[in-house]
């Protein structure tokens, strides 16, 4: 990936409609990404969050939505 590790990645900025996806940084705003792409990415968005967050980072977003 091309992408600074902070940065979206161009597989899914499409998601973010309503944002400047830009101004998102992967850590700091990993809940509101996970959202968006599980809501409104493609199979292939969601491959790529599996890259980049660990089962442990992930777990607390789907705690918090269970």
């Amino acid at each position: 990936m091309e992408e600074s590790r902070n940065n979206i990645p161009k597989e899914f900025r499409r998601v973010f409609w309503d944002v400047n996806p830009h101004t998102l940084d992967i850590w700091r705003d990993a809940d509101f990404i996970l959202e968006c792409v599980l809501e409104y990415g493609t199979w292939d968005a969601v491959k790529c969050v599996r890259e980049i967050y660990s089962d442990d980072e992930l777990r607390p977003f789907f705690l918090l939505r269970s």
